[in-house]
């Protein structure tokens, strides 16, 4: 007998599958396995089957399902003889039965091991037997919950180990093309792994294809730099070199070593609707429509990480996947993001007259590639797109045919205008899905601040600071004193103002003291000026959502992050005797109590 709970729970019996019934029984196997053979208390069970939500009955429920579950474990047990496969002890209940996580885990650890001393045909066997353990999301049949999500994040990772070994075996022996294709979709699943994207870029170069993984080095960097502020390790660094000096050595090693730890990616939390909602767009895209689709939001708020699970769904559908990110970078060439989209493609910028000849060119060689296989296609960062970009996917959307998904990602702010709210206008028109990104519930907060290692008690303050904006959340969650203000978090805030002009910023500065939240009035007597005048500067900042207008002349920050970011940034010297003049015209407005707090700021 065999137990899988490698993706949905199942038991085989000399090779044929043993009907288990029920959701709960499946759910009551997939608890014990996750234990591993040691006893599992009734309460332990019933927390893992029913989370938060266990009914009353909850207890006897479980003797039901204890019982249906033998029966179909041993379905030749003798009435009254003791069980053997799922025994009742003293302190619990526990599955003898061999579970597939063990071995898999046993494969895994045991290839990578001895990677530099077996032989290469044996690990590989090993790898290729411990990856076709892998049925889907590990435990299924389990809700969200603190023991079922860190075991999830471990197989998940040595998934990872077993992908990454196997594709190093595989590339020593000379098979790049098809570790370049087999890596593809969980490059876009895990974009920030450096050691995925290393063995990325090493298949495409031994393929022949030096510009795709340059592009892909490219791309990595941008990731790097805009979610995480940080450089590319030195593996990477040193491949790029590799690569530009064409050493066929880097192709043929098996050794491509994984980068300096990163931050572990999150599973994606919520986003329920949106999900369906994008599937809904791959299946009409799948039945022969040119299907489109538009995320927007503000920045952090999962636009990016959406569009990568809406990937690797289309993917595991038979989709092939091109990404394209605009460059925020004034000295891009036009049509950047699409350049990256045909080079995904292979399919070659038609040389054209006219810019009209170009789009129909492109659009037609679309409609040609998506008759072998149906299109994805991603362009993030629309609101950095050049013109002719823009007119190009406006093209594609209004005139365009065959089986071709589109998706655009854009900020919700400034307000689109000209080439951009064009394409906004064509899809309404052309039945495009528009999806706009709230910040994540109470209830969403609290499973991502559990999954990125912080306190879930927590959850009501961070959601408090942050509005569920996934990218504030996690730097927050990270923290051992969830007040502080986390480095990264300061470099985005930092980087969004300085696109601002100088007297605006100055403004924010005194906004900030005041508080999260402002009244006109007030800001003007403490930043020394007009309310007209106030009111003038702080529209650049309202524009780029830094800032939201709560009422006549009230305003608040969009998060209180941004404006702890803010004020942490004023030098000390400056920001007490900033404090002490909102203290003086709170004070002479009568508002003691707000005076008071100025006195001694924190």
């Amino acid at each position: 007998m065999q137990v899988a709970v490698l993706g949905p729970a199942r038991v085989t019996r000399a090779g044929r599958p043993v009907p288990l019934g029920a959701p709960k029984h499946r759910a009551l196997l997939a608890a014990l396995a996750l234990h591993a053979g040691r006893p599992v208390s009734a309460d332990t069970l019933i927390g893992l089957m029913w989370g938060d939500g266990a009914p009353p009955a909850a207890g006897a429920s479980l003797q039901t399902y204890v019982a249906h579950l033998r029966r179909a474990l041993e379905p030749d047990r003798a009435a009254r003889a003791e069980a053997s496969v799922l025994v009742t002890t003293s302190l619990g209940y526990r599955l003898t039965a061999p579970v597939d996580v063990t071995r898999f885990a046993e494969l895994v650890e045991g290839a990578h091991r001895g990677l530099d001393s077996a032989p290469p045909e044996a690990l590989r066997a090993d790898l290729d037997t411990a990856l076709e353990l892998w049925g889907g999301t590990p435990f299924a049949d389990l809700p969200d919950g603190d023991a079922v999500t860190a075991e999830r994040v471990r197989l998940g990772e040595l998934r990872l180990v077993a992908v990454e070994d196997r594709a190093r075996l595989r590339l020593a022996a000379g098979e790049h093309a098809a570790v370049a294709a087999e890596l593809a979709v969980d490059a876009v699943e895990h974009p920030l792994r450096e050691s995925l994207c290393a063995l990325l870029v090493a298949a495409h170069a031994g393929a022949g294809q030096q510009g795709r993984a340059l592009e892909l080095l490219r791309e990595m960097r941008a990731r790097l730099d805009g979610e995480l502020g940080i450089e590319p390790g030195p593996v990477l660094r040193d491949l790029e070199l590799a690569v530009l000096r064409q050493d066929a050595s880097v192709t043929r090693t098996a050794r491509v070593a994984p980068a300096a730890p990163r931050p572990a990616e999150l599973p994606l939390i919520g986003r329920v609707a949106e999900l369906a909602a994008l599937d809904a767009v791959l299946e009409r895209a799948d039945g022969g429509a040119v299907a489109a689709a538009m995320l927007v939001g503000e920045p952090g708020i999962g636009k990016t990480r959406l569009g990568q699970a809406m990937a690797a769904r289309a993917a595991t559908r038979g989709f092939a996947v091109a990404v394209g990110r605009c460059s925020q970078d004034d000295g891009a060439p036009p049509l950047w993001p699409w350049l990256a989209v045909l080079d995904a493609l292979r399919i070659p910028l038609p040389a054209a007259d006219s810019s009209f000849a170009l789009w129909q060119d492109v659009t037609s060689a679309l409609a040609h590639a998506s008759t072998v296989r149906p299109l994805l296609l991603i362009l993030d960062d629309l609101h950095w797109a050049d013109a002719s970009s823009l007119k190009l996917l406006r093209h594609v959307v209004a005139t365009g045919s065959g089986r071709i998904a589109l998706l655009g990602t854009r900020r919700a702010r400034p307000e689109p205008t000209g080439a951009l709210a064009e394409i906004l206008e064509t899809l309404a028109r052309y039945g495009g899905t528009r999806l706009d990104l709230a910040g994540l519930d109470m209830g969403e907060v609290r499973e991502l601040v559990r999954a990125a290692g912080g306190r879930a008690g927590d959850a009501a303050s961070l959601h408090d600071r942050t509005g569920g904006n996934a990218f504030l959340l996690t730097e927050l969650a990270r923290l051992d004193r969830p007040d502080e203000v986390p480095a990264a978090v300061a470099d985005v805030v930092t980087a969004r103002s300085a696109t601002l002009p100088e007297p605006t910023r100055e403004l924010l500065r005194a906004a900030a003291v005041v508080g999260r939240e402002f009244e006109l009035g007030v800001l003007a007597a403490v930043a020394g000026g007009t309310e007209d005048d106030a009111l003038d500067r702080l529209e650049p900042a309202l524009a780029e959502g830094l800032v939201v207008e709560t009422g006549p002349e009230r305003f608040r920050f969009s998060h209180a992050l941004v404006r702890d970011a803010v004020h942490d940034g004023i030098p000390p010297t400056r920001r007490a005797r900033r404090h002490a003049a909102t203290a003086r015209v709170l004070a002479g407005a009568g508002d003691l109590p707000r005076a008071a707090r100025h006195w001694l700021p924190p």
